[in-house]
């Protein structure tokens, strides 16, 4: 993710590490910084990465592009606020 170039740019994922996935990701990807953790059960993965992303330019697996990316950050704290809490993370990075 290049958040200087193309602030648009986010990563979203479920990680049962944050910090192994964080500095994996930092390999591709060394511009990329994180922004927010939400508790989720793997289960919820695809569903909850489907729901945030909708209406954004799909560029790889776990990567999109959006026009601003408060808006993405303001749709997983709607989310992951009626879900329960005592779960591991899901990240999103840009």
């Amino acid at each position: 993710m290049e958040p200087e170039f193309d602030p648009g740019r986010f990563k979203v994922g479920f990680a049962t590490s944050v910090e192994d996935r964080l500095r994996k990701h930092k390999t591709s990807a060394p511009l990329s910084k994180l922004i927010k953790l939400w508790p989720c059960k793997l289960l919820w993965e695809k569903t909850i990465i489907d729901c945030v992303t909708d209406n954004c330019e799909q560029i790889h697996t776990e990567v999109f592009r959006c026009k601003d990316i408060k808006i993405i950050e303001e749709r997983c704290d709607r989310i992951f606020e009626l879900m329960p809490r005592n779960f591991r993370l899901t990240t999103i990075s840009s």
